[in-house]
Formats: structure tokens, C-alpha cells, sequence
């Protein structure tokens, strides 16, 4: 076959063989590129099934218009023996790939949504493959994933009078290749979608652990255990949680408890990939030492998947939180003016009841701090023993003590004996006074600002009608 022209496709080397033919590297004398073509071998040739099934890969490929799909380009016959042209692949197949071990994480993913994504196309359009195996995905040299081998593919859906798209196999027959057949193909049953997806559960199994989950050195004893016993157990650490329970789940005996559709199946394998990205630029300062450590290659990272987990989950609560629905106005809500104070009245600080609001107020010519009762009229002058400027009043979490800002001289004691108000520095302005609670008392924060001197002081609250105390006073441990 080697050199010889057919139709307008020159013959240059032999690529390989297979259970449905004999494949050669060709090239494409009218356009100009490489393409494969496929023979069926002569003594196939004769046999009118082997024939309808060779035809039908091409059918099936041909309607399928996918990048992860091996592209038919024509199909003919030499010299009595049928042909099909399709596209040329440089890489290699799963199978050979498999022979240097199993996957990692992210690799396996991304070859497994790429299959799956084309195993979805074919069964939109009622395609099942029937015979999902390494042997029929290749991996091009490009990193993409390509199904290959079409040659068991029934139409699950055949149009009505339309003899050519109905299988052809009858019931009782068995297809496909024993290690990768589904429960339902082993018993020789009617089979759809979902076998295809127990199939690809075994290759996703192989490339994840670099073994298949049902063995036997014969074949009864490999029939048993794909028909009554569990996969192989997987052992912890080896791959992550959630990628075992996606092909355990791939490996259900009864079809109803596996995926039942091969978008079902993307969704989660997509996600878990994504995630894994995700997790790998968070963890990538931390994943490059560890990968350089003896020993560590093949250790799966928890963080890769915990990370994601923990951000997925927030963001399904946050969605969780009711929501005014959108009827709902904030128009509805009423204010009402609690202050009646001249000029600018800042920095509110409400008492922890409700019940009181303390200001800053430069009504009287010089900032001091007033309180106000909800429902009253007049504000009541705290500071006004001093003409400094008081401000930015906080209440204490008890509503004993109010913090405030003051200009005035002194300002208080550290519990060191200086003469400096509490929070006073030579070299900045302290801001924003907060007082919290603490074990031993009251404590003070602040913020600070660059600027000229000032000091932090406290004034006693009210309760009632009646002050607790007249003179504001240093806010410190020793006098407070």
C-alpha cells in the first residue's frame, strides 16, 4: 500500500492497526496536508456487519463537528477494500501515555474535560460511543484530547424509517472491550448514554491511580468483578476527596445511581479543575519550595481543594442572604431631628440604650461636648467648665465615661507620672478617641496624626437628670 495514490490522497507510511482496520499516514495531493486513512482489512471487508460498522464510524464522526473529535474528511473504497480520510494526529494515545505512569491532578483534569466535553456533543446528538477506552483517546502534542474510533457507536435515538442510524447489534450481543465494558454491556443489555459514562469512570480511575479497578487474569473472573464487586479501594492521600467521589460515582453498578448525563459529569469535573487553578495561584509561593523537596512529587496538597471549598461555600452563603424582594422600598423608613443646636453639630456617639446622643458642638464660641436626650429640647453642656475646644466624643461601652478630644492645658497623667494627658505626644495629634471594655476597667484607642499637641480626657456620663461628677478628669489607669 505504501506509495501508491488513491483518489487524490498519496500513501507514505503505515501509523498502525487496530480491531477495525489498518491506518496510514497519507498526504492530501489537492489541498496540501498531511491527513490519516483508515482501511478496512480485506477479510472484514467481506463481512457485511464489520462493513455497516466501519461506514457507521464515519457516519457518527462525521456529524460531529467538535475539536475534541477525530474529523472525517471523506470516505471511498479502493480496490474493493473500504476507506475513511480523517484528520492526522501527531502525539500519543492515552494508552502509550499510560505506560509512563498515572496523571497528576491538574493534567488529569484537563484531558478529562476535554473527552467529556466531546462525549457530551456526541450524546446530544444521541451518539454512544460503546467502546471508551485508552486505546481510543489520543493526546496530541498540543495538549488537546481527541476521541477516537467511532466503530461501535449506536444512535440511540435513530429517526423513524431511517434503516441506516439504527444499531446494529442485537440484543444479547456483546461489544466493546472487556476491561472498560459497563455492567449493562457485560450483561449484553441495551445500553445508552450512560454506559459510556461507567466507561470513562474505569480510564479516569487508571489515569488517576496507574491501575484499573476491576481485575482478573480471566475473563470470568473479570466479568464478576465488574458485575458484583466494588472498584479497587483508592488509597487516602492519593487523590483528593472530590475526585474520588466523582469517579466512584462514575462506577456505580446500577446506571440510576451514576451520573446520568455527560454534562452532569463536565459541571463537576470543570469545577474541581477550576478550583485546583484557583487554589494553585493562592498557594504558588508556598507550592514551588515544597515541590522542590525530596520525595514530595507526588503529594497531593489538601490546600489545593480546601482553599476553593472554603471560598465556594462563602459565596453560596452570601447568596443565601435574604434580600429585600424588589417591591420593597427603603422609602418607608422615617427620621427624625434629634439635635437643635446653632452651626455644625459632628461626631454623634450613641449611648449603647438608644436613648442619648453625644456630640460636638461649637455653639457657644469654642468646641464642647453636649448630650441630648431622644425626645428632649436642650442639649446639656458637658465641657463647659473649659474654653479649650473639646471634641470627638466616645462613649464607653457601659455609658460611664465619655472619652473625648481636648485642647486644654495639662490633659492628665500617664500612669508613669508625666504631666501629659493620656494619648498626648510631643510629635503628633492623636485622633478618633474609642473607649473599650477591658479586664481591669475602661481602656482607650486612638489614632494618630502628625501634627501639633493634644491630649485625651474623660468626662462622666449621666444618668437621668443628674451628673455623676462636674470636672472633666485625665483618662488613664491611675485616675481613672
Amino acid at each position: 500500500m505504501q506509495g501508491k495514490t488513491i483518489s487524490h490522497y498519496r500513501i507514505l507510511d503505515r501509523l498502525g492497526s487496530g480491531g477495525m482496520g489498518v491506518v496510514y499516514r497519507a498526504e492530501d495531493t489537492r489541498l496540501g496536508r498531511g491527513v490519516a486513512v483508515k482501511f478496512l482489512p480485506p477479510d472484514m471487508a467481506r463481512n457485511t456487519q464489520a462493513l455497516e460498522r466501519f461506514q457507521r464510524e464515519a457516519r457518527a464522526a462525521s456529524a460531529l463537528n467538535h475539536p475534541h473529535i477525530c474529523t472525517i474528511h471523506d470516505i471511498g473504497e479502493f480496490e474493493g477494500a473500504p476507506f475513511i480520510v480523517m484528520e492526522l494526529l501527531e502525539g500519543q494515545s492515552l494508552q502509550d501515555r499510560l505506560k509512563s505512569g498515572p496523571f497528576e491532578e491538574p493534567e488529569l483534569l484537563s484531558v478529562a474535560v476535554q473527552a467529556v466535553d466531546a462525549l457530551e456533543a456526541a450524546h446530544a446528538k444521541g451518539i454512544v460511543h460503546r467502546d471508551i477506552k485508552p486505546a481510543n483517546l489520543f493526546l496530541t502534542s498540543r495538549g488537546q484530547a481527541k476521541i477516537l474510533d467511532f466503530g461501535l457507536a449506536k444512535l440511540s435515538t435513530p429517526a423513524e424509517g431511517d434503516e441506516t442510524q439504527l444499531f446494529l447489534t442485537n440484543p444479547g450481543t456483546m461489544l466493546g472491550t472487556t476491561t472498560y465494558m459497563s455492567p449493562e454491556q457485560a450483561r449484553g443489555e441495551d445500553v445508552d448514554a450512560r454506559s459510556d459514562i461507567f466507561s470513562f469512570g474505569v480510564v479516569l480511575y487508571e489515569m488517576a491511580l496507574g491501575r484499573r479497578p476491576f481485575r482478573g487474569e480471566m475473563m470470568a473472573v473479570l466479568f464478576d468483578a465488574i458485575l458484583n464487586k466494588p472498584p479497587d479501594p483508592i488509597e487516602p492521600g492519593r487523590i483528593s476527596p472530590v475526585l474520588g467521589r466523582i469517579i466512584l460515582r462514575t462506577l456505580e453498578k446500577e446506571r440510576a445511581a451514576r451520573y446520568q448525563t455527560t454534562a452532569e459529569l463536565h459541571a463537576d469535573l470543570k469545577a474541581l479543575e477550576r478550583s485546583l487553578l484557583l487554589s494553585t495561584i493562592t498557594m504558588s509561593g508556598a507550592a514551588q519550595p515544597a515541590a522542590s523537596q525530596p520525595g514530595t512529587g507526588r503529594r497531593f496538597r489538601w490546600e489545593w481543594v480546601l482553599i476553593p471549598l472554603a471560598l465556594t461555600f462563602l459565596l453560596v452563603a452570601w447568596r443565601l442572604i435574604p434580600r429585600p424582594s424588589a417591591g420593597t422600598s427603603t422609602r418607608s423608613a422615617t427620621f427624625e431631628r434629634l439635635t437643635e443646636q446653632p452651626g455644625e453639630e459632628l461626631f454623634p456617639s450613641i449611648s449603647s440604650d438608644g436613648k442619648s446622643v453625644f456630640f460636638a458642638s461649637r455653639a457657644t464660641g469654642n468646641g464642647d461636648i453636649y448630650m441630648q436626650r431622644a425626645g428632649g429640647k436642650n442639649a446639656l453642656n458637658l465641657t463647659a467648665d473649659s474654653s479649650a475646644d473639646d471634641t470627638q466624643p466616645a462613649l464607653s461601652p457601659n455609658g460611664d465615661v465619655i472619652a473625648f478630644r481636648s485642647e486644654r492645658d495639662g490633659g492628665g497623667h500617664f500612669p508613669d507620672g508625666s504631666d501629659r494627658g493620656i494619648g498626648e505626644a510631643a510629635d503628633g495629634l492623636l485622633l478618633q478617641p474609642r473607649v473599650v471594655a477591658g479586664r481591669q476597667g475602661n481602656r482607650l484607642r486612638y489614632g494618630k496624626r502628625l501634627a501639633a499637641r493634644t491630649a485625651f480626657h474623660h468626662q462622666p456620663a449621666l444618668r437621668g437628670r443628674h451628673r455623676l461628677g462636674s470636672a472633666a478628669t485625665c483618662f488613664c489607669r491611675r485616675c481613672g
